[in-house]
Order: C-alpha cells, then structure tokens, then sequence
C-alpha cells in the first residue's frame, strides 16, 4: 500500500489551516487535480465534531476516477481524518490524516499521514511509482492556498526541533 508521512512547520494559525482542510468542497479551486467534488451525508455530532462523506473526481491526464470518502473532523483535536466508506468506488483502502498542533509561537506543526490502495492495478502501479512526489506537490497546494487565504506569522526565534521533541512527532520536517 502506498503510504507517506510528512511533518510540516507552517506560519499560519492551527484553526485557520485546519477549516482551510476541512472545506473539501473548495478543492478543485485550487488542487488541479481535482475536477469536482460533492458533500453528502453531514452530521453534526457535537459543535466541534463533524463527519460528511465526500465525493472527489480526480483527473490525471487520461485518467478520471471519482474517489468517495469519509471526513471526520474534530476542531477540538485539532485533527481531519479521512477513510475509506463501505462502497468508495475505486477505492481499496484510504487513510488520510491532518493534525494541526499549535506552537509556542502561535505558528503550526502539520502532521501529514496518507495511506492508499486502489482497485484498478494499473492506477495502483502508477500511483505506487509517483506516490511520494504526489503526496508532496499535493501538500504544497495547500500551503499556497493558505498563502492566499491568511496571514503570514511573524517570524520568532522558535526552537522547532524541541517543539517537535515535546511533541513526540516523527517523519520529515520540510
């Protein structure tokens, strides 16, 4: 199974980036490759607790497949996690994971987790050789999004490695 995980220092507020994530309806605004998506089934658990499933039509040069999934997201954690629903299409198997840990400095630790399995063999073998690279170039649509949506913190002299540490996080910090 193809998988990723990538720690991501960012200068902007946790909850900012965190809504910034959680509105999927806003993706193909800015992630090209994603054509469509469409929201289904929300509920409101509790005022920070929300799940949806979320439809996602995904075009990569002659490909295109649409990619059903689960959205959790808890404001309270801090955290978006999205799975795999009982019929999600193409889809084998999905994990994706967001945490947005706040910092002395009011800036952001991202913590990045993706794991995926498709049904279609030739899309999975793809996928497997480009995963990495996709993985990243998709991060960093985010991070222009967020470009163009917040304001830039200042920057601090922010020990980031010992945030990391008191943390207990792994994986690259880019």
């Amino acid at each position: 199974m193809p998988a990723t995980k990538l720690t991501r220092h960012a200068r902007y507020r946790a909850d900012d980036l965190l809504g910034m994530v959680a509105d999927v309806g806003k993706y193909p605004e800015f992630i090209d490759l994603v054509s469509q998506t469409r929201i289904t089934k929300k509920n409101q658990i509790s005022p920070h607790h929300m799940q949806f499933e979320a439809d996602a039509v995904i075009s990569f040069k002659f490909l295109n497949e649409t990619f059903r999934s689960h959205v959790d997201v808890n404001t309270l954690e801090k955290r978006v996690s999205v799975t795999k629903p009982d019929k999600a299409g193409a889809l084998k198997a999905l994990s994706n994971k967001w945490v947005f840990h706040e910092l002395s400095d009011g800036t952001t630790l991202i913590e990045f987790e993706v794991n995926v399995r498709l049904k279609a063999l030739p899309l999975e073998f793809l996928l497997r050789e480009k995963f990495d690279k996709t993985s990243l170039y998709v991060l960093k649509m985010f991070e222009k999004r967020a470009e163009t949506l917040f304001e830039i913190m200042p920057e601090t002299q922010l020990d980031l490695h010992a945030e990391v540490k008191k943390r207990e996080l792994s994986g690259l910090i880019a």
